[in-house]
């Protein structure tokens, strides 16, 4: 996942899902109108998310900035 970095503003997002042999199955990306860089990162959980659902994927991690992770099961 990558979120633009910097002040309150315009920002995009972006991200990608991989299999688990690491190839690269969905990318998407979109513009954040006037936000901030933790609402950036929230929004860009909440579509890979929304997108993991609708494909009724039930085992997901999602790397985060700060090296930790998210792992839904």
């Amino acid at each position: 996942m990558k979120v633009t970095k910097g002040n309150l503003g315009l920002s995009s997002y972006a991200f990608c899902l991989r299999d688990d042999k690491g190839d690269i199955k969905y990318a998407e990306r979109g513009i954040i109108e006037s936000t901030t860089n933790t609402m950036a990162e929230d929004k860009v959980i909440l579509e890979a998310c929304k997108h993991c659902k609708q494909l009724h994927h039930n085992q997901i991690i999602i790397p985060l900035f700060d090296k930790s992770c998210i792992c839904i099961q």
